[in-house]
């Protein structure tokens, strides 16, 4: 490259440095104004309080952010409702809303009780049907104790000839009668 070729950049260099420096000596500051803000009047107003009622009115359809239905568990006569049990009214919690007729649950309460004494009487009868039952078996059991003993006399006395065969027989069918009892 010519000499020539390598001077151009550097001056077009040296040319742009000269120009910033005297645009920043020459700059001249932005004008200041002082102004004053301008005070905005204010008007003052003394509030007093006052009672007052407050009523809404509108148009269209509202509906409520909760609603509750409730579906009875059991059933009879609503005999008392309280006084402020009304849609949109609001009731604390616990509060008595409904009384039901108690009259068909006393009377299933008092069936319920008399079916018990009867299943109790039923109870105690076969409790002593089951006494009774088993005294017979004692009394059955002491019989067939003493026909086995006849028995076994009969036949000691049929070995020695000194009863008959007919008797002997006879016995052992008492003896048989009183096991199947």
């Amino acid at each position: 490259m010519t000499r020539k070729n390598k001077l151009i950049p550097v001056l077009a260099l040296l040319a742009g440095i000269v120009f910033v420096v005297v645009m920043v000596t020459l700059k001249q500051p932005p004008e200041r104004t002082e102004k004053q803000a301008t005070p905005t009047p204010a008007r003052i107003i003394e509030a007093r309080p006052i009672t007052f009622r407050t009523e809404a009115r509108g148009f269209g359809q509202v509906l409520p952010a909760q609603s509750w239905k409730a579906v009875a568990n059991v059933g009879g006569r609503i005999v008392w409702k309280h006084p402020d049990l009304e849609s949109g009214n609001l009731i604390p919690g616990g509060t008595r809303l409904l009384q039901i007729d108690p009259t068909r649950y006393e009377l299933a309460e008092a069936s319920a009780k008399a079916d018990i004494a009867g299943i109790q009487a039923e109870l105690r009868q076969l409790d002593q049907e089951e006494r009774n039952t088993r005294e017979l078996l004692d009394l059955e059991n002491r019989r067939l104790a003493l026909t086995q003993k006849e028995l076994e006399r009969a036949k000691t006395l049929a070995a020695r000839d000194a009863m008959s065969e007919t008797r002997l027989d006879e016995q052992q069918q008492a003896t048989l009668q009183q096991k199947q009892a």
